[in-house]
């Protein structure tokens, strides 16, 4: 005769959670057991989940050794908030969203990241979506269309906390906070050797915050002005500084709050982000900026940027290598390529001082043209082997570039 104890086993059905294989170096899924219920049923818009998982995808890990970093993590604490969180274990991206819920005031699982984006960008119009939890499975339907995915345990999600007791904060615009990345991003080193290079130092002061970014050959500087009550530094990864170039938003003063303890947390009114800094002393770069330059030249960014894309044709393919040759009220453009191909080109620009040839590497100072907003940049140099401040009239303790020559 069965037992109390049996009759309530029996009621039960299983779910999976993760688990580590030591013998083959990665997580598998086991078996748990879980109290029958009802499916528990959300109803999300659909624009409202994309936009979220939008911002996922960028963080998303497609993991061999650790497969849970592939996987979003959908958390519900009351009726009407679900929290969806994907991690690549350093770096931490969550987003919340109003939902319909049933049959539930809690959720915590976990559904495959990439196959789920998939199905929600794939789904007939843009009405409703109701999601039917039933472990181990979700069930996506939206009118005629319905699809079913294996779901896991969040028991080995990662989870990255940030010390609140000792955080220091600070504020500034969305919009400032985009533009101060996007000024400064493409210096930023790439894989180079010394860490702290591969990355955006901020430097949060009382009156201003300052992004610098080099790579040893390039720098970019940009601050914004302003007020806090808070000092404090940090070296923002690379991958962290590209996704929140892409994420913050150009059009709203909306802020966003800055944290910094053991973690960097940046929150903002569609998501929050938590990560971790590189370690290291950033050089300082402000002698370069406040240097005093004995040259200066002023160009039209336009004329001078669509001279260097035709030069940029018969450059070095490998070096892309131009020289640029400054006499009075005169700018010549000269590339050659390994075939001994070449383009010479003449354009006008205000300038009095000795004829001087600079050598650049083209893709550099592309880039700065095409984050300059004003007319007209301003070349200011020294020497021919020294470094070249390129800055926006008027505006050169705001924004201001360096490049190092070229031997040409």
């Amino acid at each position: 005769m069965p037992t109390e104890k049996s009759k309530h086993l029996s009621k039960k059905k299983s779910r999976y959670a993760t688990t580590f294989n030591k013998s083959k170096n990665c997580y598998h899924a086991k078996e748990t057991t879980m109290t029958a219920s009802q499916p528990i049923e959300l109803s999300i818009d659909r624009n409202q989940i994309l936009n979220a998982l939008r911002l996922m995808t960028g963080i998303l890990e497609t993991s061999q050794v650790l497969p849970i970093l592939g996987f979003i993590k959908l958390t519900l604490r009351q009726h009407n908030e679900l929290t969806l969180t994907t991690t690549d274990g350093e770096t931490k991206m969550s987003s919340q969203l109003n939902t319909l819920a049933s049959n539930i005031e809690t959720l915590d699982i976990a559904v495959p990241g990439k196959k789920f984006t998939d199905i929600c960008k794939q789904l007939p119009n843009d009405g409703p979506i109701t999601m039917a939890f039933s472990a181990p499975w979700v069930t996506i339907r939206q009118q005629d269309v319905s699809f079913k995915l294996q779901t896991l345990n969040t028991e080995s999600f990662p989870d990255i906390n940030i010390d609140e007791q000792n955080i220091t904060t600070a504020s500034i615009p969305e919009r400032e906070l985009q533009k101060l990345m996007q000024k400064t991003v493409f210096s930023m080193g790439q894989q180079d050797i010394r860490l702290y290079l591969n990355g955006v130092h901020m430097s949060i002061n009382s009156d201003k915050i300052s992004a610098t970014a080099t790579d040893g050959h390039r720098l970019s500087f940009q601050h914004s002005q302003q007020e806090n009550r808070s000092q404090f530094e940090f070296i923002m990864p690379r991958k962290v500084v590209l996704e929140l170039n892409k994420q913050l938003k150009q059009q709203t003063d909306e802020l966003a709050d800055i944290g910094y303890s053991n973690l960097l947390t940046i929150k903002t009114k569609d998501f929050t982000l938590t990560t971790s800094t590189l370690k290291g002393q950033y050089p300082d770069c402000t002698r370069f900026q406040e240097g005093i330059y004995e040259h200066s030249a002023n160009i039209n960014v336009e004329a001078l940027k669509r001279a260097l894309q035709r030069a940029s044709i018969l450059s070095h393919d490998k070096f892309k290598a131009v020289k640029i040759t400054l006499s009075d009220n005169e700018l010549i453009i000269t590339a050659y390529n390994q075939e001994q191909e070449n383009i010479h080109e003449k354009i006008a620009l205000t300038y009095q001082g000795p004829n001087t040839t600079l050598g650049f590497n083209i893709n550099y100072i592309m880039d700065i043209l095409s984050n300059v907003a004003s007319e007209t940049i301003d070349i200011q140099f020294t020497e021919a082997n020294k470094n070249v401040l390129f800055s926006e009239p008027n505006q050169k303790s705001q924004s201001s570039y360096i490049v190092m020559p070229l031997v040409v």
